[in-house]
């Protein structure tokens, strides 16, 4: 009797282990895939200038961002988590930060927004990769065919933003110079403008480089006026640098009209050069406060970020190159082969800054406006 229990009770431990084995074999509901699934973390790069001579706007392009993923921390039932590096604008800075994205946080995307030296040093390597880059600040002409299959960029070439200059240049000037800081972007953008002067029949009576540690102009600005010009283009790659030949070109009590780039907005400018640089003319994208949803973003961003944006224009295409790479990832997956191939081909996005597709060189379709400093703000020249 006793060898029958003992049977018994062995045989229902058994049965006893087999189904509980096989309760632990069965799937998850949908509820808790749906849990494990969200905390799987999707890795998306950030390079910009977090601090230095362009800190507000990289701050500002990495706080749009922020803001997005706040409200949208899941891709494609993942969680995205932004590993942003700070570049400084300086090309070798933004090579080990894209080295150190690619390799340890396995990025598939990497929002490049940093200055046009950064971008062109590190295309090479994502497309060898075959990594995403994306920029909405980097304008060089030199990326257009720089940045290869795997280069995309929403903010618009200096090439389109030269040829906007010119054609007001003229219309009022006949003689230009030209001051600009030794970087790819201030001589490619320098390099456009002779170039276009010389088919609109224009003379570039001075044109001077300089190297980029250098804070005294005073010496090259006399020159400027010695030369007698009609208009001057200070084409600097730093805020402080620009503000500093505003400033000193005021100073100077050189009444010659100013000219500029898209450098000219951020608050290292402004705060340099202050009221010497009043009449500032540039051509750039540009935030259209009259939009409901960009007035919705920058009501949104001061309230998150306890300050309103410095760089507006910037801030909304930062902002829009997240919203494009959910939609990317949304519809093909983490794998930037694939992400590359929707881009090319993705429907028109109507975003804050303006309607986005990509060309074959993967530059976007944004155009920039002409536009004049007022009392601290920039607006589109009527």
């Amino acid at each position: 009797m006793k060898k029958k229990f003992l049977g018994m009770l062995v045989l229902m431990i058994v049965m006893s282990f087999v189904l509980f084995s096989c309760l632990q074999a069965q799937p998850q509901n949908t509820d808790e895939q749906a849990t494990s699934n969200t905390q799987e973390i999707l890795n998306i790069g950030f390079i910009g200038p977090l601090t230095g001579n362009l800190a507000s706007l990289g701050v500002d392009m990495r706080n749009a961002v922020l803001l997005f993923l706040d409200e949208n921390p899941v891709f494609a039932g993942r969680k995205v988590e932004l590993v942003a590096e700070d570049d400084m604008c300086d090309p070798s800075k933004a090579v080990t930060a894209a080295n150190k994205l690619i390799s340890s946080d396995k990025v598939q995307v990497i929002l490049l927004h940093s200055c046009s030296g950064s971008y062109l040093a590190v295309a090479p390597i994502a497309n060898a990769n075959k990594v995403v880059i994306f920029s909405s600040v980097s304008t060089s002409p030199e990326i257009t065919l720089a940045g290869g299959d795997f280069g995309f960029r929403n903010a618009p070439s200096d090439e389109l933003a030269s040829t906007v200059l010119i054609d007001y240049i003229s219309t009022k000037y006949k003689k230009i110079a030209i001051l600009s800081e030794n970087t790819d972007f201030a001589q490619a953008y320098r390099q456009k403008i002779i170039d276009k002067s010389k088919v609109k029949g224009l003379e570039v009576v001075f044109d001077e480089v300089f190297n980029p540690d250098t804070t005294d102009f005073k010496t090259s600005l006399t020159k400027m006026k010695e030369s007698e010009p009609e208009v001057f283009l200070n084409f600097a790659n730093g805020g402080v640098t620009g503000g500093l030949i505003t400033k000193q070109k005021y100073e100077l009590a050189i009444n010659v009209p100013e000219i500029g780039t898209d450098i000219m907005t951020s608050k290292e400018y402004l705060d340099t050069a202050k009221e010497a640089s009043n009449g500032e003319i540039i051509a750039m994208t540009s935030a259209d406060e009259s939009k409901v949803s960009v007035q919705d973003f920058l009501n949104k961003f001061k309230v998150k970020f306890g300050q309103e944006s410095t760089a507006k224009a910037y801030a909304v295409l930062a902002y829009d190159s997240i919203v494009i790479m959910k939609n990317a990832i949304e519809n093909v997956g983490y794998d930037a082969s694939e992400i590359k191939e929707w881009l090319y081909t993705m429907p028109e996005y109507d975003g804050l800054a303006g309607k986005t597709k990509f060309d074959s060189n993967g530059d976007g379709t944004i155009l920039p406006n002409l536009m004049v400093l007022k009392d601290g703000k920039f607006e589109i020249m009527k």
